[in-house]
């Protein structure tokens, strides 16, 4: 390091960080300057210079010294002693790349390593917030993270995104969301708990009515009766018995009488015509023809017969009633 910040120095400061600091190009193209024309580091960079190790010493000789060159002697191999083919030593490896260089050494540098590569960034303003926006530091950034291409794996533990916590918990972690919830939650349980549990005092079961419903039957015919609405008790009764023919002649309400005549005849021994013609009477009296109670009566008889005659269940549940009246 050649300048050191001073403490009162402010990084959010873009001056401050770049003073008199030039844009630098790649200085030899490499993966690293992919797509990279300039790149701005700070005033406070560091800068890498690269020195060659020495032979290592082997037995007092370094290597490429001969202990054969100082006794002539040695070049006989002795004959009670067995040569072996010696495993090679592995190859030197390879010097570091650097990619970004300045006046006073190289800013960014790479090498192999096993499996991996290294890469040596001198200048951690380069990717951090406040200058990875300046020139093509982004891109650096990509490019020393992407190299050859692969999986991006990044480590957030130390941010607290420990891959053992819910993700949904972790989301609203810190927001008052998880309160409310809980706040929801005791109010439910408390909503539950109070409905459960009898408030005031207890109240008797309610009562059923005993009555049968043949006595609303009986008050609407005596209403209808004291009416004189003959046409009401017809619709009544005609109203049920035409549903069970339509039923037993397998077609739909739409239909007309001759279309349910026709089909209830094919069915039966009944006549008919005769159906038709009691049908058309009892929806002409319905539909407001002058009657009496004696023809109401007839046209009553002749539907009841109609039913007996089909073996139809129409009056079944009159059968009922009028068993349970008796």
């Amino acid at each position: 390091m050649t300048h050191f910040p001073w403490a009162d120095l402010d990084p959010s400061d873009y001056e401050a960080m770049t003073r008199e600091v030039k844009p630098l190009a790649p200085s030899q193209p490499t993966l690293m300057a992919r797509n990279i024309e300039t790149i701005l580091p700070s005033r406070f960079a560091s800068a890498f210079m690269f020195v060659r190790q020495p032979p290592a010493k082997k037995n007092g000789l370094t290597s490429g010294e001969s202990a054969h060159d100082d006794n002539p002697e040695a070049d006989e191999p002795d004959p009670e002693i067995e040569i072996v083919d010696a495993k090679p030593e592995s190859a030197t490896p390879p010097a570091p790349v650097a990619t970004f260089v300045n006046d006073r050494g190289a800013l960014l540098a790479e090498y192999p390593h096993g499996k991996g590569r290294i890469v040596l960034l001198s200048d951690p303003y380069l990717v951090a917030n406040n200058g990875i926006s300046r020139a093509d530091n982004l891109q650096l950034a990509i490019n020393v993270i992407v190299g050859n291409g692969g999986v991006i794996a990044f480590d957030e533990f130390h941010h607290g995104r420990g891959s053992t916590h819910n993700a949904l918990i972790q989301y609203f972690e810190g927001t008052p969301v998880l309160a409310i919830c809980a706040q929801l939650m005791l109010i439910g349980v408390a909503l539950v708990w109070s409905r459960g549990a009898r408030f005031g005092r207890p109240l008797p079961l309610p009562g059923v009515d005993r009555r049968s419903s043949l006595e609303f039957v009986a008050s609407m015919a005596e209403l209808q009766q004291r009416a004189k609405a003959h046409d009401l008790a017809l619709e009544n009764i005609y109203s049920r018995v035409r549903r069970v023919l339509v039923r037993h002649a397998n077609l739909n309400q739409n239909s007309s009488p001759a279309e349910i005549a026709a089909r209830v005849a094919l069915r039966s021994k009944l006549d008919a015509k005769q159906l038709e013609s009691l049908m058309r009477s009892c929806e002409d009296t319905i539909s407001g023809t002058p009657t009496t109670a004696k023809e109401t009566l007839r046209l009553v008889k002749r539907l009841r017969e109609v039913e007996a005659r089909l073996g139809l269940q129409g009056r079944s549940r009159d059968t009922k009633q009028s068993e349970m009246r008796g």
